[in-house]
């Protein structure tokens, strides 16, 4: 329940955020007008963590980080701000770790999309013991011709037999005006041999259309809503997509 409020709020305060001034609709929220209920400092343990590039609620009571920054990924319990678990690169078997996104559905197995290697990281964290499971799994994705994934892809989720991936065009930057244009269908779906199966869902008119440049960053926020539905909001389209 907590995750969703957050990732609720989250959506709409992209929306109001992304839209010109004159545009802003009449009754909006009031940043001044929120309260912080509370706050909690994090302590880890091997001072690597310094960006933060992801993060999720795991649970009530525990927070997952990930930092393709830091190269590692935390479990931090939130009513104490201590570190339970880490796995940091290179600290297990020599292994690279580089989360472009980290999935906590399924916990306390979890899965790093790594961009750089074109991979998926199956990990298992020992729920006694501060480490994780020697015996990880690596997916080698399948990507479809001219695509790859974004380096700070928004979407990334493992459902039952698949795995949901953003994709993007080869040999285009984001800053381009053609980038959306030439994206397609930006979400590939894989199973879980890393094998691709199909693409869909493609950018909407306000941004295939641009005639302008737009500073590299993001264009829309996803979520997952109890576990079963891979939400998209677009802030330009003033909507919130249940897919």
């Amino acid at each position: 329940m907590i995750r969703r409020c957050i990732f609720l709020l989250y959506i709409i305060l992209q929306i109001i955020a992304c839209k010109p001034v004159d545009e802003q609709p009449k009754h909006t929220i009031n940043l001044s007008e929120l309260v912080i209920i509370d706050s909690l400092k994090i302590l880890e343990s091997n001072g690597f963590l310094s960006r933060p590039s992801n993060s999720s609620l795991i649970n009530d009571s525990l927070l997952g980080v990930g930092s393709r920054f830091s190269k590692g990924v935390w479990i931090f319990n939130i009513k104490s701000g201590l570190e339970e678990k880490s796995i940091i690169d290179q600290s297990v078997l020599g292994i690279p770790i580089y989360p472009t996104k980290v999935d906590w559905t399924e916990y306390p197995t979890i899965y790093i999309l790594n961009g750089v290697t074109e991979s998926i990281l199956k990990v298992h964290f020992n729920i006694t013991k501060n480490k994780a499971n020697p015996n990880l799994k690596k997916i080698k994705l399948d990507l479809p011709k001219g695509t790859r994934i974004m380096p700070d892809a928004r979407s990334f989720w493992s459902k039952e037999n698949d795995f949901f991936v953003e994709l993007g065009p080869i040999n285009v930057f984001k800053s381009s005006n053609q980038f959306y244009k030439n994206s397609g269908k930006f979400i590939g779906v894989f199973g879980k041999d890393g094998k691709y199966k199909y693409r869909f869902l493609e950018y909407p008119n306000s941004l295939t259309e641009l005639n302008g440049f737009l500073e590299p960053g993001p264009t829309y926020s996803s979520g997952i809503i109890n576990n079963s539905n891979l939400a998209v909001s677009f802030p330009s389209e003033e909507k919130l997509m249940r897919l």
